[in-house]
Protein backbone atom coordinates (compact mmCIF):
# COMPACT_ATOMS: atom_id res chain seq x y z
CA UNK A 1 0.00 0.00 0.00
CA UNK A 2 1.30 3.62 -0.31
CA UNK A 3 0.31 6.71 1.68
CA UNK A 4 -1.47 9.67 0.25
CA UNK A 5 -1.23 13.68 1.77
CA UNK A 6 -4.77 14.55 0.96
CA UNK A 7 -7.09 17.47 1.26
CA UNK A 8 -10.86 16.69 1.48
CA UNK A 9 -14.44 18.65 2.32
CA UNK A 10 -16.65 17.21 4.73
CA UNK A 11 -20.50 17.67 4.71
CA UNK A 12 -20.39 21.28 6.23
CA UNK A 13 -17.80 22.06 3.84
CA UNK A 14 -14.81 22.51 6.48
CA UNK A 15 -11.36 21.30 4.83
CA UNK A 16 -10.00 18.16 6.17
CA UNK A 17 -6.36 17.42 5.31
CA UNK A 18 -4.29 14.39 6.58
CA UNK A 19 -2.57 11.17 5.58
CA UNK A 20 -4.23 7.78 4.23
CA UNK A 21 -3.12 4.57 3.05
CA UNK A 22 -4.41 2.72 -0.03
CA UNK A 23 -3.96 0.85 -2.99
CA UNK A 24 -4.21 3.65 -5.43
CA UNK A 25 -5.81 7.28 -5.73
CA UNK A 26 -8.74 6.16 -6.49
CA UNK A 27 -9.70 3.36 -4.35
CA UNK A 28 -8.54 6.35 -1.34
CA UNK A 29 -11.40 8.76 -3.12
CA UNK A 30 -13.49 5.74 -3.07
CA UNK A 31 -12.56 5.06 0.57
CA UNK A 32 -12.86 8.51 1.98
CA UNK A 33 -16.40 9.44 0.44
CA UNK A 34 -17.39 6.57 2.39
CA UNK A 35 -16.81 8.35 5.44
CA UNK A 36 -18.47 11.39 4.12
CA UNK A 37 -15.29 13.34 2.95
CA UNK A 38 -15.07 14.89 -0.95
CA UNK A 39 -11.77 14.85 -1.80
CA UNK A 40 -10.48 17.82 -3.78
CA UNK A 41 -6.79 16.77 -4.10
CA UNK A 42 -4.59 13.74 -3.30
CA UNK A 43 -0.76 12.89 -4.04
CA UNK A 44 1.61 10.21 -3.02
CA UNK A 45 4.15 10.29 -0.52
CA UNK A 46 7.17 9.28 -1.92
CA UNK A 47 9.49 8.25 0.78
CA UNK A 48 12.87 9.50 1.86
CA UNK A 49 15.22 7.12 1.03
CA UNK A 50 15.12 3.64 -1.35
CA UNK A 51 17.14 1.07 -2.49
CA UNK A 52 19.81 1.50 -4.40
CA UNK A 53 18.32 -0.97 -7.03
CA UNK A 54 15.25 1.19 -7.10
CA UNK A 55 16.61 4.34 -7.44
CA UNK A 56 18.86 3.35 -10.25
CA UNK A 57 15.47 1.85 -12.08
CA UNK A 58 13.82 5.40 -11.78
CA UNK A 59 16.89 7.14 -13.62
CA UNK A 60 15.76 7.57 -17.41
CA UNK A 61 18.50 8.89 -19.60
CA UNK A 62 16.68 9.43 -22.92
CA UNK A 63 12.82 10.25 -21.95
CA UNK A 64 10.90 9.04 -24.97
CA UNK A 65 8.60 11.26 -27.14
CA UNK A 66 5.09 12.22 -26.17
CA UNK A 67 3.11 10.36 -29.21
CA UNK A 68 -0.69 11.13 -30.52
CA UNK A 69 -2.10 8.31 -29.25
CA UNK A 70 -0.73 8.87 -25.54
CA UNK A 71 -2.33 12.30 -25.71
CA UNK A 72 -5.76 10.97 -27.46
CA UNK A 73 -5.54 8.51 -24.23
CA UNK A 74 -4.71 11.24 -21.47
CA UNK A 75 -6.92 13.62 -23.23
CA UNK A 76 -10.40 11.41 -23.39
CA UNK A 77 -9.73 10.37 -19.96
CA UNK A 78 -9.47 13.46 -18.50
CA UNK A 79 -12.60 14.93 -19.80
CA UNK A 80 -14.33 11.39 -18.77
CA UNK A 81 -12.83 12.24 -14.72
CA UNK A 82 -14.11 15.59 -15.19
CA UNK A 83 -17.81 15.01 -16.53
CA UNK A 84 -18.17 12.24 -13.44
CA UNK A 85 -17.16 14.83 -11.24
CA UNK A 86 -14.04 14.57 -9.98
CA UNK A 87 -11.59 17.76 -9.61
CA UNK A 88 -8.83 18.38 -11.69
CA UNK A 89 -6.45 17.92 -9.27
CA UNK A 90 -7.56 14.26 -8.18
CA UNK A 91 -8.27 13.57 -12.09
CA UNK A 92 -4.45 14.47 -12.71
CA UNK A 93 -3.07 12.58 -9.75
CA UNK A 94 -4.96 9.10 -11.18
CA UNK A 95 -3.60 9.90 -14.27
CA UNK A 96 -0.56 10.27 -13.52
CA UNK A 97 -0.55 7.14 -11.40
CA UNK A 98 -2.01 5.03 -13.92
CA UNK A 99 0.19 6.32 -17.02
CA UNK A 100 2.65 4.06 -17.89
CA UNK A 101 4.60 7.02 -20.00
CA UNK A 102 7.77 8.18 -18.74
CA UNK A 103 7.42 11.23 -20.12
CA UNK A 104 3.82 12.01 -19.69
CA UNK A 105 4.08 10.89 -16.48
CA UNK A 106 6.20 13.39 -15.53
CA UNK A 107 4.26 16.19 -17.25
CA UNK A 108 1.24 15.42 -15.27
CA UNK A 109 3.22 15.61 -12.21
CA UNK A 110 4.41 18.71 -12.42
CA UNK A 111 0.65 20.70 -14.04
CA UNK A 112 -0.65 19.10 -10.87
CA UNK A 113 1.71 20.45 -8.86
CA UNK A 114 1.17 23.70 -10.47
CA UNK A 115 -2.59 23.78 -10.51
CA UNK A 116 -2.29 22.65 -6.55
CA UNK A 117 -0.13 26.17 -6.54
CA UNK A 118 -2.81 28.36 -7.79
CA UNK A 119 -1.89 28.30 -11.45
CA UNK A 120 -4.69 27.74 -14.16
CA UNK A 121 -4.95 24.60 -16.10
CA UNK A 122 -4.13 26.64 -19.22
CA UNK A 123 -0.56 28.39 -17.94
CA UNK A 124 0.61 24.94 -16.26
CA UNK A 125 0.40 23.09 -19.40
CA UNK A 126 2.01 26.03 -21.09
CA UNK A 127 5.40 25.19 -19.31
CA UNK A 128 5.28 22.10 -21.23
CA UNK A 129 5.31 22.98 -25.23
CA UNK A 130 6.69 19.70 -27.01
CA UNK A 131 3.29 17.93 -25.21
CA UNK A 132 0.76 20.75 -25.64
CA UNK A 133 0.56 22.63 -28.45
CA UNK A 134 -0.92 26.02 -29.03
CA UNK A 135 -4.04 24.54 -30.21
CA UNK A 136 -4.07 22.61 -27.18
CA UNK A 137 -3.63 25.36 -24.63
CA UNK A 138 -5.94 27.67 -26.41
CA UNK A 139 -8.81 25.30 -26.17
CA UNK A 140 -8.31 24.85 -22.74
CA UNK A 141 -7.68 28.51 -21.98
CA UNK A 142 -11.63 29.18 -23.69
CA UNK A 143 -12.44 26.59 -22.05
CA UNK A 144 -11.58 28.25 -18.35
CA UNK A 145 -14.44 31.04 -18.75
CA UNK A 146 -17.24 28.83 -19.48
CA UNK A 147 -16.41 26.04 -17.40
CA UNK A 148 -16.61 23.37 -19.34
CA UNK A 149 -13.30 21.73 -19.89
CA UNK A 150 -14.27 17.84 -20.33
CA UNK A 151 -16.21 19.15 -23.41
CA UNK A 152 -13.26 21.08 -25.06
CA UNK A 153 -11.06 18.37 -24.35
CA UNK A 154 -13.45 15.77 -26.17
CA UNK A 155 -13.21 18.35 -29.34
CA UNK A 156 -9.43 18.12 -28.82
CA UNK A 157 -9.35 14.48 -28.73
CA UNK A 158 -11.69 13.92 -31.63
CA UNK A 159 -9.60 16.50 -33.54
CA UNK A 160 -6.15 14.47 -32.88
CA UNK A 161 -7.40 11.09 -33.43
CA UNK A 162 -8.80 12.59 -37.11
CA UNK A 163 -5.15 14.06 -37.48
CA UNK A 164 -3.63 10.70 -36.51
CA UNK A 165 -6.20 8.48 -38.69
CA UNK A 166 -5.08 10.96 -41.70
CA UNK A 167 -1.59 10.17 -40.88
CA UNK A 168 -2.00 6.13 -40.86
CA UNK A 169 -4.04 6.12 -43.84
CA UNK A 170 -1.69 7.57 -45.56
CA UNK A 171 1.56 5.49 -44.09
CA UNK A 172 -0.82 2.51 -44.91
CA UNK A 173 -1.16 3.47 -48.72
CA UNK A 174 2.27 4.03 -49.23
CA UNK A 175 4.12 1.40 -46.78
CA UNK A 176 3.58 -1.58 -49.99
CA UNK A 177 5.35 0.85 -52.41
CA UNK A 178 7.97 1.79 -50.58
CA UNK A 179 8.78 -1.51 -49.51
CA UNK A 180 8.40 -2.75 -53.07
CA UNK A 181 11.02 0.03 -54.11
CA UNK A 182 13.23 -0.98 -51.21
CA UNK A 183 12.69 -4.36 -52.45
CA UNK A 184 14.29 -3.49 -55.93
CA UNK A 185 17.23 -1.39 -54.83
CA UNK A 186 18.60 -4.17 -53.00
CA UNK A 187 18.13 -6.50 -55.73
CA UNK A 188 19.89 -3.81 -57.75
CA UNK A 189 22.72 -3.58 -55.42
CA UNK A 190 22.83 -7.36 -55.39
CA UNK A 191 23.17 -8.18 -58.97
CA UNK A 192 25.66 -5.35 -59.14
CA UNK A 193 27.85 -6.22 -56.33
CA UNK A 194 27.81 -9.85 -56.69
CA UNK A 195 25.78 -11.51 -59.81
CA UNK A 196 28.14 -9.34 -62.59
CA UNK A 197 31.56 -9.89 -61.36
CA UNK A 198 30.86 -13.26 -62.44
CA UNK A 199 30.49 -12.40 -65.91
CA UNK A 200 34.15 -10.78 -65.81
CA UNK A 201 35.97 -13.64 -67.15
CA UNK A 202 33.12 -14.85 -69.14
CA UNK A 203 33.50 -11.97 -71.40
CA UNK A 204 37.14 -11.49 -71.05
CA UNK A 205 38.03 -12.80 -74.80
CA UNK A 206 35.38 -10.88 -76.04
CA UNK A 207 36.93 -8.48 -78.14
CA UNK A 208 34.18 -5.84 -78.08
CA UNK A 209 31.28 -5.68 -75.76
CA UNK A 210 27.77 -4.09 -76.23
CA UNK A 211 27.38 -0.37 -74.77
CA UNK A 212 25.28 -1.39 -71.96
CA UNK A 213 26.87 -4.32 -70.66
CA UNK A 214 30.29 -2.18 -70.66
CA UNK A 215 28.33 0.32 -68.88
CA UNK A 216 27.19 -2.28 -66.50
CA UNK A 217 30.65 -4.54 -65.85
CA UNK A 218 32.47 -1.05 -65.12
CA UNK A 219 29.71 -0.12 -62.36
CA UNK A 220 30.40 -3.07 -61.23
CA UNK A 221 33.94 -2.97 -60.70
CA UNK A 222 33.31 0.62 -58.94
CA UNK A 223 32.05 -1.08 -56.67
CA UNK A 224 33.88 -3.56 -55.63
CA UNK A 225 36.52 -1.00 -54.76
CA UNK A 226 37.17 1.89 -52.37
CA UNK A 227 35.01 3.68 -55.14
CA UNK A 228 31.66 1.44 -53.67
CA UNK A 229 32.18 3.33 -50.09
CA UNK A 230 32.76 6.53 -52.13
CA UNK A 231 29.08 6.05 -53.65
CA UNK A 232 27.49 5.27 -50.79
CA UNK A 233 29.04 8.29 -48.75
CA UNK A 234 27.78 10.49 -51.75
CA UNK A 235 24.29 9.57 -51.21
CA UNK A 236 24.57 9.76 -47.49
CA UNK A 237 26.06 13.34 -48.19
CA UNK A 238 23.43 13.97 -50.62
CA UNK A 239 20.52 13.01 -48.30
CA UNK A 240 21.88 14.64 -45.64
CA UNK A 241 22.47 17.86 -47.38
CA UNK A 242 18.75 18.18 -48.44
CA UNK A 243 17.54 17.67 -45.02
CA UNK A 244 19.69 20.72 -44.20
CA UNK A 245 18.40 22.59 -47.26
CA UNK A 246 14.89 21.99 -46.25
CA UNK A 247 15.46 23.13 -42.40
CA UNK A 248 16.50 26.35 -43.91
CA UNK A 249 13.77 29.30 -44.19
CA UNK A 250 14.26 29.54 -48.20
CA UNK A 251 14.79 26.04 -48.89
CA UNK A 252 11.51 24.90 -46.58
CA UNK A 253 9.41 27.18 -48.81
CA UNK A 254 10.74 25.93 -52.19
CA UNK A 255 9.74 22.39 -51.41
CA UNK A 256 6.40 22.91 -49.40
CA UNK A 257 5.38 25.16 -52.56
CA UNK A 258 6.90 21.99 -54.76
CA UNK A 259 5.17 19.69 -52.74
CA UNK A 260 1.23 21.10 -53.79
CA UNK A 261 2.30 20.79 -57.47
CA UNK A 262 4.13 16.83 -56.82
CA UNK A 263 2.19 14.56 -59.40
CA UNK A 264 0.07 11.93 -57.64
CA UNK A 265 0.99 13.48 -54.22
CA UNK A 266 0.52 17.19 -54.64
CA UNK A 267 -3.12 17.07 -54.95
CA UNK A 268 -3.78 14.91 -51.60
CA UNK A 269 -1.04 17.19 -49.52
CA UNK A 270 -2.84 20.32 -50.46
CA UNK A 271 -6.50 18.30 -49.13
CA UNK A 272 -5.06 17.05 -46.04
CA UNK A 273 -3.90 20.84 -45.26
CA UNK A 274 -7.37 22.27 -46.08
CA UNK A 275 -9.07 19.67 -43.70
CA UNK A 276 -6.62 20.43 -41.01
CA UNK A 277 -7.17 23.83 -41.19
CA UNK A 278 -10.87 23.85 -41.46
CA UNK A 279 -11.06 21.60 -38.28
CA UNK A 280 -8.69 23.43 -36.62
CA UNK A 281 -10.27 26.96 -37.18
CA UNK A 282 -13.40 25.85 -36.59
CA UNK A 283 -12.79 24.53 -33.29
CA UNK A 284 -11.65 26.99 -31.99
CA UNK A 285 -14.06 29.68 -33.52
CA UNK A 286 -16.67 27.08 -31.90
CA UNK A 287 -14.97 27.21 -28.50
CA UNK A 288 -15.31 30.82 -28.07
CA UNK A 289 -11.40 31.55 -28.83
CA UNK A 290 -10.86 35.03 -30.74
CA UNK A 291 -11.03 35.68 -34.38
CA UNK A 292 -7.48 37.07 -35.00
CA UNK A 293 -5.61 34.36 -32.51
CA UNK A 294 -7.53 31.61 -33.94
CA UNK A 295 -6.12 32.46 -37.37
CA UNK A 296 -2.58 32.61 -35.85
CA UNK A 297 -3.04 29.83 -34.15
CA UNK A 298 -3.48 27.94 -37.48
CA UNK A 299 -0.78 29.51 -39.06
CA UNK A 300 1.69 28.80 -36.21
CA UNK A 301 0.37 25.01 -36.49
CA UNK A 302 0.07 24.30 -40.20
CA UNK A 303 3.33 22.53 -41.46
CA UNK A 304 3.46 23.91 -44.85
CA UNK A 305 5.22 27.21 -44.72
CA UNK A 306 3.02 28.31 -47.61
CA UNK A 307 -0.25 27.66 -45.94
CA UNK A 308 0.79 29.51 -42.80
CA UNK A 309 1.64 32.48 -44.73
CA UNK A 310 -1.42 32.60 -46.59
CA UNK A 311 -3.14 32.55 -43.15
CA UNK A 312 -0.64 35.07 -41.65
CA UNK A 313 -1.92 37.46 -44.61
CA UNK A 314 -5.39 36.47 -44.34
CA UNK A 315 -5.34 37.60 -40.33
CA UNK A 316 -4.00 40.67 -41.19
CA UNK A 317 -6.86 41.51 -43.88
CA UNK A 318 -9.22 40.26 -41.31
CA UNK A 319 -7.78 43.03 -38.53
CA UNK A 320 -8.72 45.77 -41.54
CA UNK A 321 -12.08 44.57 -41.81
CA UNK A 322 -12.37 42.23 -44.54
CA UNK A 323 -13.64 38.52 -44.92
CA UNK A 324 -11.81 35.53 -44.66
CA UNK A 325 -12.86 34.49 -47.79
CA UNK A 326 -11.69 37.15 -49.52
CA UNK A 327 -7.90 36.83 -49.08
CA UNK A 328 -7.76 32.66 -49.13
CA UNK A 329 -9.37 32.94 -52.66
CA UNK A 330 -6.49 35.56 -53.92
CA UNK A 331 -3.86 32.83 -52.53
CA UNK A 332 -4.63 30.13 -55.15
CA UNK A 333 -4.37 27.06 -52.20
CA UNK A 334 -8.06 26.91 -51.72
CA UNK A 335 -10.72 25.85 -54.43
CA UNK A 336 -13.71 27.81 -55.25
CA UNK A 337 -16.01 25.39 -53.37
CA UNK A 338 -14.02 26.05 -49.99
CA UNK A 339 -13.87 29.72 -51.10
CA UNK A 340 -17.98 29.53 -51.26
CA UNK A 341 -18.68 28.21 -48.09
CA UNK A 342 -16.52 30.21 -46.40
CA UNK A 343 -18.07 33.12 -47.70
CA UNK A 344 -21.98 31.69 -47.14
CA UNK A 345 -20.61 31.24 -43.19
CA UNK A 346 -19.75 34.43 -42.63
CA UNK A 347 -22.72 36.02 -44.32
CA UNK A 348 -24.88 33.89 -42.07
CA UNK A 349 -22.47 34.40 -39.38
CA UNK A 350 -22.49 30.55 -39.15
CA UNK A 351 -18.44 30.31 -40.02
CA UNK A 352 -17.69 27.29 -37.15
CA UNK A 353 -20.06 24.91 -38.37
CA UNK A 354 -19.43 25.51 -42.33
CA UNK A 355 -15.85 24.92 -41.46
CA UNK A 356 -16.86 22.40 -40.23
CA UNK A 357 -18.47 20.81 -42.84
CA UNK A 358 -15.59 21.38 -45.11
CA UNK A 359 -13.42 19.57 -43.12
CA UNK A 360 -16.07 16.57 -43.40
CA UNK A 361 -16.31 16.98 -46.96
CA UNK A 362 -12.38 17.24 -47.23
CA UNK A 363 -12.08 13.95 -44.91
CA UNK A 364 -14.15 11.99 -47.17
CA UNK A 365 -11.92 13.41 -50.68
CA UNK A 366 -9.11 12.22 -48.11
CA UNK A 367 -10.08 9.01 -47.83
CA UNK A 368 -11.02 8.55 -51.81
CA UNK A 369 -7.94 10.00 -52.85
CA UNK A 370 -5.69 7.77 -50.56
CA UNK A 371 -7.33 4.42 -52.39
CA UNK A 372 -6.93 6.45 -55.49
CA UNK A 373 -3.08 7.20 -54.69
CA UNK A 374 -2.33 3.28 -53.74
CA UNK A 375 -3.64 1.44 -56.86
CA UNK A 376 -1.66 3.59 -59.18
CA UNK A 377 1.34 3.29 -56.77
CA UNK A 378 1.35 -0.12 -56.86
CA UNK A 379 1.80 -0.66 -60.64
CA UNK A 380 3.51 2.19 -61.65
CA UNK A 381 6.25 0.81 -58.65
CA UNK A 382 6.18 -2.61 -60.50
CA UNK A 383 6.26 -1.25 -64.14
CA UNK A 384 9.28 0.66 -62.71
CA UNK A 385 11.13 -2.35 -60.75
CA UNK A 386 10.28 -4.40 -63.92
CA UNK A 387 11.96 -2.38 -66.38
CA UNK A 388 14.94 -1.62 -64.09
CA UNK A 389 15.70 -4.88 -63.28
CA UNK A 390 14.51 -5.74 -66.46
CA UNK A 391 16.98 -3.65 -68.07
CA UNK A 392 20.32 -4.51 -65.88
CA UNK A 393 19.90 -8.42 -67.13
CA UNK A 394 19.54 -7.71 -70.58
CA UNK A 395 22.97 -5.48 -70.52
CA UNK A 396 24.65 -8.44 -68.52
CA UNK A 397 23.17 -10.96 -71.27
CA UNK A 398 23.25 -8.97 -74.31
CA UNK A 399 27.03 -10.41 -75.53
CA UNK A 400 25.32 -13.92 -74.81
CA UNK A 401 22.83 -13.16 -76.90
CA UNK A 402 24.80 -11.82 -79.66
CA UNK A 403 27.78 -14.50 -79.22
CA UNK A 404 24.24 -17.21 -80.40
CA UNK A 405 23.20 -15.06 -83.30
CA UNK A 406 27.16 -14.86 -85.01
CA UNK A 407 27.04 -18.95 -84.27
CA UNK A 408 23.98 -19.10 -86.14
CA UNK A 409 24.90 -17.26 -89.00
CA UNK A 410 28.16 -19.42 -89.80
CA UNK A 411 27.19 -22.24 -92.19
Amino acid sequence: MATFRFVARDGKGAVRKGYAQAETVSSLVRGLREQGLLVTSASPVEPERGSFASRLKSITIIKPKVKHKDLILFTRQFAMMLEAGIDIVTSLSILEEQTDHVTLKEVIGRIREEVEKGKSLADAMREHPRVFDRFYISMVEAAQTSGSYEKALLDIAADLERKEKIKNRVKTAIMPSLMTLGFAVLLCFGLIKFVVPQFVDLYAGISELPKPTQLLLALSGMMQGIWGLAIFAGMAVLAFGFKKLISTETGRRVWDELKFKMPLFGPLIRKIAIAHFARTLGLLLKNAVDYLLSLEIVAAASKNVILAEVLNRAKDEVNRGMPLSKPLAESGIFPPMVIQMISSGEEAAKLPEMLEKISEIYEEEIDRAIERLSGLLTPILTLIVGVIVGGLLLGLYMPIFHLGEVLLKQP
